[in-house]
């Protein structure tokens, strides 16, 4: 994709150290409560598992021996088991995933854009809270799992939109986007 004349470089560094030294500084604790909060406690070690610099199961070990099974290492192993969900979902629909598996359940009609509106791929919707998410996506590769649910439904819901416009901007974007590369 094209690259805005202000784009900064990501502010992650990339790489096993780099992904250790992170996975070594995530504290579990108050995980549990804060993680579906913007600023809450989430580890940010989707870009290190997504790329195979870390495996599920080293992140899960490394948090049991160093947390134990506490409430907030459970609930965090819980999300892990999500990111294996769909890696067994993808597994076994290939290239259906590309397709709509049930009806929508919003009215979209049935014509939709490839790519999102220019306004909303540049943070301009005059929704604060959608545009702030989008900057930060657009400028360091992250937004934080429930923006990406709240953007979605914005996308959805708010302006009818097919999902697909927005998986593509998603996956042009996010450092941990767990697409799985198939020529789409």
């Amino acid at each position: 994709g094209e690259t805005p004349e202000n784009a900064k470089p990501s502010p992650y560094s990339g790489g096993r150290k780099a992904g250790l030294e992170a996975l070594a500084k995530f504290s579990v604790h108050g995980y549990a409560n804060t993680r579906n909060k913007i600023h809450g406690n989430v580890s940010r070690l989707s870009f290190y598992i997504r790329h195979g610099v870390l495996g599920l199961r080293e992140v899960a070990e490394s948090v049991r021996d160093r947390f134990g099974r506490s409430y907030d290492a459970v609930k965090f192993w819980q999300e892990l088991g999500w990111r294996q969900f769909w890696r067994l979902v993808y597994a076994r629909l290939g290239d259906r995933i590309y397709e709509d598996l049930e009806p929508p359940k919003v009215n979209l009609g049935k014509d939709f854009p490839e790519e999102l509106p220019k306004e909303i791929q540049a943070g301009k919707t005059d929704l604060v809270c959608m545009d702030e998410c989008v900057r930060e996506l657009t400028q360091t590769g992250y937004m934080h799992n429930h923006a990406r649910m709240w953007f979605a439904s914005f996308i959805i819901h708010f302006r009818k939109l097919g999902w697909k416009a927005g998986e593509r901007f998603f996956y042009r974007h996010l450092l941990d986007g767990d697409l799985i590369v198939t020529g789409k």
